[in-house]
């Protein structure tokens, strides 16, 4: 059987617990989650500077190319700036793409 390991970066907001939640539900992964910084409430993660989650920000670009570079990752990179999966309508996109991805 063939094992896999699904990994969603981006900076904090970008849908990422959404996404994972929804990949867990429709194919029935094991999630494992954090919760939000809000939502955590964590003194130490209150102060998070700009400048650092634009430096997050900027591994997260360069994460793919890593990935498939040097680890020989298969990679499926969805755009969340176009698909709202929050909608019905992106959701079912977001979805699509990733369980063709996963029938690879």
């Amino acid at each position: 059987m063939r094992k896999l390991f699904v990994a969603l970066a981006g900076n904090i907001g970008t849908g990422k617990t959404t996404a994972a939640k929804l990949i867990s539900t429709a194919f029935g992964f094991e999630l494992f989650d954090e919760r939000r910084i809000r939502e955590r409430g964590r003194v130490e993660e209150a102060a998070i500077s700009g400048q650092f989650l634009a430096g997050l920000g900027a591994y997260y670009q360069t994460f793919p190319q890593v990935a498939e570079g040097k680890y020989q990752l298969d990679l499926l990179r969805v755009d969340v700036s176009r698909i709202d999966i929050r909608a019905a309508q992106g959701k079912q996109e977001f979805l699509d793409l990733v369980g063709g991805f996963l029938q690879r």
